[in-house]
């Protein structure tokens, strides 16, 4: 599974000017501009991020497939989020293991009856 990259948002919330040693800053103004700024850059750094793409495994172990990959990013918090779902054994396997179980009963046993396997 290869995953791609994208930037959704990027948005700077609060600007807080303590001190400006060349004049008046306003926080607002600067606010404004740097989301202005991010709304013009994001499609370039997308473009970038496009070109580049992140090999995911896409089974764990034998009996896991992994899918629905998610990640993101909040309020200092990254999520990264998979989805495992369960693929049972082989009807081989399945057919090994009752031949197995019954071998292992003691001679003069009815045979081994399971109701399901699946």
């Amino acid at each position: 599974m290869n995953l791609a990259m994208q930037i959704n948002t990027i948005n700077v919330d609060k600007v807080l000017v303590n001190s400006c040693a060349y004049g008046n800053l306003n926080a607002k103004i600067l606010n404004v501009k740097l989301n202005s700024a991010f709304l013009v850059v994001k499609p370039i750094i997308n473009g970038i991020l496009s070109t580049h793409d992140i090999k995911v495994p896409s089974h764990l172990g034998k009996y896991f497939i992994l899918s629905d990959l998610v990640l993101g990013y909040y309020n200092s918090i990254l999520f990264i989020g998979l989805t495992p779902t369960f693929v049972g054994p082989s009807a081989a396997t399945k057919q090994w293991v009752l031949k197995e179980a019954q071998k292992a009963l003691p001679t003069g046993t009815k045979d081994l009856k399971i109701a399901s396997f699946n």
